[in-house]
């Protein structure tokens, strides 16, 4: 693309990413100056502005072939599916939930590997959420932290052995220079109360960002963010801010949400509903998230 390509680019990506991130309770009460909760006439405003920008963005989101609230679960997958995702699992059998009317999926992005998982009741979805974990230069964390929703981020530590696994890419394998003195994990001794743990690992974590600061390396974002709504839009930002990597697991609330409302077990119970769905999920999807068993 040419330099007002780019600009263009640039600036529809900011107006879908203003409809997506609008506020109408907070431009209310800042037209208002008044708390919208103390306020019956800014409440109102602010419900008013809500429906004006949510009629501007469900436009916009389909004129882009993307997700909407208000779209059929079946309209919903069509889309994903033409994204790349593959379904992996499909279960309404093991719910504990007696009305029978919650179903589970899964979807999995081999390419980017991204796992996807939403549940619906009755045909309509309930909540939803998208799992990744991507790439990006210390540098450029304060552009990226505006494409991103919940979780966090890995230092050096586990950097280096990504690198380590793919090779060098490009310069970037000073990052695993053993000159920089990167600090190990500590270790836990015996008598060592929560609190002092917790502070020990906090501390090597402050090492590690200052050195990857410093150096301006690459760190890893663990993230997720809910699915429902202007999916393709949210994952494009983000291949286009970061890079998606295929070599780090996953975390466990993965295991939490394949539960159903209804169950009374702990996440980790190999007999509960998230771990029967999550076993029934293919080996590589599995090992991509980093459980496997045999």
């Amino acid at each position: 693309m040419n330099k007002v390509e780019v600009q263009m680019e640039n600036k529809t990506d900011n107006v879908m990413k203003d409809l997506l991130d609008y506020d109408g309770l907070a431009e209310a009460e800042r037209l208002t100056g008044k708390h919208s909760g103390q306020d019956d006439g800014t409440a109102w405003l602010g419900m008013g502005l809500m429906q004006i920008n949510n009629k501007i963005k469900n436009a916009k989101l389909k004129e882009m072939g993307d997700t909407v609230f208000s779209m059929s679960t079946e309209d919903y997958i069509a889309v994903i599916e033409e994204y790349g995702f593959e379904k992996v699992l499909e279960d309404s059998e093991l719910s504990a939930d007696t009305r029978k009317g919650e179903t589970q999926f899964v979807y999995f992005h081999k390419k980017h590997s991204l796992l996807l998982e939403f549940d619906t009741y009755h045909g309509s979805r309930n909540g939803g959420e998208v799992f990744y974990n991507c790439l990006v230069k210390h540098s450029e964390l304060g552009s990226f932290y505006n494409y991103t929703s919940s979780g966090g981020f890995v230092f050096c530590g586990d950097v280096i052995a990504f690198y380590k696994r793919m090779g060098d890419i490009n310069q970037t394998l000073k990052c695993a220079n053993e000159t920089l003195n990167i600090p190990s994990d500590p270790k836990w001794g015996p008598n060592k109360t929560m609190n002092e743990r917790s502070k020990q690992f906090d501390n090597v974590r402050e090492q590690r960002r200052k050195i990857a600061e410093k150096n301006d390396l690459y760190v890893i974002h663990e993230g997720s963010r809910d699915c429902r709504e202007g999916i393709v839009f949210s994952l494009n930002q983000l291949r286009k801010h970061s890079t998606f990597i295929k070599h780090k697991k996953f975390n466990n609330s993965i295991i939490i949400n394949l539960h159903d409302h209804k169950s009374d077990r702990e996440w980790n119970d190999k007999d509960s509903v998230g771990w029967k769905r999550f076993l029934s999920l293919p080996k590589y999807v599995q090992e991509a998230v980093g459980y496997s068993e045999g």
